[in-house]
């Protein structure tokens, strides 16, 4: 009888697990709460602008090979011009795919390519490379390295 009050905790946890999952939230990677967010200025152009979204806060959870799918988050700190970025890219251990928890500022550059604007994190240490654009209205994502390719649907985080 004893395995009872167990097996409610567990599928109780389940639950709530499913629920965070379900309202549009990370479950595994987190915010820092300390970080400066600066709003774009109003005279950037807008397709510049958009990167900042609502909040300035992305989250989303990459999937691609090797298999497996990984949670992240993005923040756009402050849009400096119409030509750089400063971001922080927030993800946990994941050990399928090779990656320790990090949470890095970089500065990310706006390219304008194909009729398209991108911006685009330099390749990092082990040589993975992202950029970000918007494609049909979803703000989506590429990270390409020696052994990984993996695509992101970024979404606003309250």
């Amino acid at each position: 009888m004893k395995v009872l009050p167990i097996l409610v905790c567990v599928l109780f946890l389940m639950a709530s697990l499913a629920a965070v999952s379900a309202a549009g939230g990370p479950t595994t990677v987190f915010a820092p709460s300390n970080v400066t967010i600066t709003p774009p200025d109003p005279g950037l152009p807008q397709e510049v602008r958009a990167f900042f979204g609502e909040t300035g806060k992305w989250w989303g959870t990459w999937y691609g090979t090797p298999p497996g799918r990984m949670e992240a988050i993005l923040i756009i700190k402050k849009i400096l011009d119409s030509e750089r970025a400063e971001i922080m890219y927030i993800v946990p251990d994941y050990p399928t795919w090779g990656v320790r928890s990090v949470a890095a500022e970089r500065l990310a550059r706006f390219e304008k390519r194909d009729g398209r604007l991108y911006l685009t994190v330099p390749p990092s240490r082990n040589g993975q490379r992202m950029e970000f654009t918007f494609d049909t209205g979803a703000f989506v994502g590429i990270i390409e390295g020696p052994y990984l390719v993996a695509n992101i649907v970024w979404e606003t985080l309250k």
